[in-house]
């Protein structure tokens, strides 16, 4: 028997071709009427259907899902029917990752609403074993694997995991999908880390470590791994960005218009313990900041991934792609975020990168420059503070450049304190700095459509809308020549503020030369350092010598 139906996502006419034995008993009519709803819902609950205009049911006994069809009894039908969206539409990539698709459509069995929390502890429950060479799905995939998504239901909310489910199917339909490539897509669209425990215990069957393991980010090459360090943080040697997914090894600039990869240098510090499991988290602010604090400015995330088998004493190295469509447009610093998470090692709320060794962060500004030019890089600071403070902003130059111009930069001058003398703060207009042969600091050049960013940064020969908005006829103060030179700042409570630091290449300087200066925020009370960017400067050839 044949009849066909509209689905209501994709608007695709699909034909339903249901068969039975001769003898069979089996009411066709009763069948295809339950095959048309439940094609529409899984419209509606997951995504579009995958497979033509098309779907083939034999009714008879048991139960298998094909693409776009099944062998089925009446009571499995319903089941069978859904694994055309999950296992042969969005599909686990291995045996081991087959758990998954049963668990999903179990839960949707049971009209996708449950939610009990996890109780961590029930014994660990092993669905995805390390093993490559299993070839069974494990009969718990439809028991405790359908009671492990009702306690993901219950950390994110029912509707909040049926959304983000798929998204997931969305996303990945037609690919292959490992069950570390959910876990990761999961914690960085709901940012709970709580599901690296569930993962660890109620999926890989792990054991809760004894003692924990100690993993870090180093947050500057001197950094042995403890918690709290006061060295230089905001720039750190385990995290780089790469172009490609080619194994290197050194910090790219950002290629914009196509995928680039996160890479993170994992350490575990601990003397005795084995991180079994573990996810990085990789999150972008798409400007530069001062001060960043865990979770806000670390979770949601834009990519993650898992790692496995971490000895005590060894390090390793992971990737993530960083997908084209949420790199920021060209000129934009970024600035990089990454945290790692393992059962029993992961940071509390209210902590900074200083704080924790699972924190870190790269905030590494490259931009090009011929000498006597210069640069603008508005950064914001203040993000965080409740009450009225004075703080100190301190630039460090490179060893032999102690005469390298460097001017703060505010629309209204608020922040800078009554303690400097008012001849050090005149208005100055941009516009007035650059060169006549250059677009004007007015035209939206910069910027496509004419938007700007908060993170871009701006030269004569990348004009954009934001600073010539933000800086032009800006208050300004300089840093004094020197090695190191502070500013005092007098900030008010409860007010996020966007600065800028304008940095001038010395004329004499030859091309081919790397500057790098770092802009630093000092507590004044106790002079402990909460902030910084690093700002390195590649001199090269003007147009006109080259």
């Amino acid at each position: 028997m044949t009849d066909t139906t509209t689905l209501p996502v994709s608007g695709r006419m699909v034909t339903i071709e249901a068969w039975k034995l001769a003898s069979n008993t089996i009411d066709l009519t009763a069948q295809i009427d339950n095959l048309k709803t439940w094609l529409s819902n899984n419209e509606n609950s997951t995504g579009p259907y995958l497979h033509g205009n098309r779907f083939v049911a034999f009714l008879n006994v048991g139960g298998m899902e094909y693409e776009g069809g099944t062998t089925s009894g009446p009571g499995p039908l319903r089941h069978e029917t859904f694994h055309s969206w999950c296992a042969r539409g969005l599909k686990p990539a291995s045996q081991p990752d087959a758990w998954w698709d049963e668990a999903w459509t179990v839960y949707n069995d049971l009209g996708a609403v449950g939610s009990i929390p996890f109780d961590f502890s029930d014994p660990p429950v092993e669905l995805c074993p390390r093993n490559p060479w299993t070839r069974i799905t494990p009969d718990r995939a439809y028991t405790d694997g359908e009671r492990f998504f009702e306690g993901v239901a219950s950390l994110l909310g029912v509707a909040n995991l049926r959304s983000l489910m798929s998204d997931f199917y969305k996303e990945r339909k037609h690919k292959p999908a490992t069950t570390a490539d959910m876990e990761s897509f999961l914690v960085c669209h709901s940012g709970q880390p709580q599901l690296v425990d569930a993962y660890h215990r109620f999926v890989y069957g792990f054991a809760d470590p004894s003692p924990a393991p100690d993993l870090s980010l180093r947050d500057d090459p001197a950094h042995a791994g403890s918690d709290a360090w006061a060295g230089r943080f905001w720039d750190s040697p385990d995290l780089w960005i790469r172009n490609a997914d080619d194994g290197g090894t050194a910090h790219q600039p950002v290629e914009h218009g196509q995928d680039n990869w996160f890479y993170a240098r994992v350490y575990n510090r601990g003397a005795t313990a084995l991180a079994r499991h573990f996810l990085v988290t990789f999150n972008v602010k798409p400007f530069a900041g001062m001060v960043f604090q865990y979770p806000g400015d670390f979770l949601p995330c834009v990519a993650a991934t898992a790692g496995f088998e971490l000895g005590p004493g060894e390090s390793t190295i992971v990737k993530a792609r960083w997908p084209a469509a949420l790199v920021p447009p060209a000129d934009t610093h970024a600035s990089w975020l990454a945290a790692v998470f393992a059962r029993l090692d992961r940071p509390v709320s209210g902590l900074h990168v200083w704080d924790h060794n699972n924190l870190a962060q790269k905030n590494l500004i490259v931009v090009n420059l011929v000498p006597d030019e210069w640069v603008v890089l508005p950064f914001v600071i203040n993000r965080f503070a409740v009450r009225p403070h004075r703080s100190l902003l301190e630039l460090i130059r490179l060893e032999g450049m102690e005469k390298l111009e460097a001017r703060l930069l505010h629309r209204t001058g608020t922040p800078f304190s009554s303690g400097l003398d008012s001849r050090d703060r005149p208005y100055v207009s941009l516009q007035d700095t650059t060169p006549q042969d250059e677009a004007s600091p007015l035209d939206c050049g910069g910027s496509p459509a004419g938007v700007a960013y908060w993170g871009e940064i701006w030269t004569p020969r990348t004009p954009n809308a934001l600073a010539a908005r933000q800086f032009d006829r800006a208050m300004e103060v300089a840093f004094a020549p020197g090695r190191v030179s502070q500013l005092p700042l007098e900030l008010p409570g409860g007010e996020q503020l966007v600065m800028g630091l304008l940095l001038q290449v010395p004329p004499n300087v030859q091309p081919g030369q790397v500057l790098t200066t770092d802009l630093v925020q000092r507590d004044e009370a106790d002079k402990r350092i909460l902030g910084g960017l690093a700002i390195e400067i590649h001199v090269i050839r003007s147009e006109s010598t080259r």
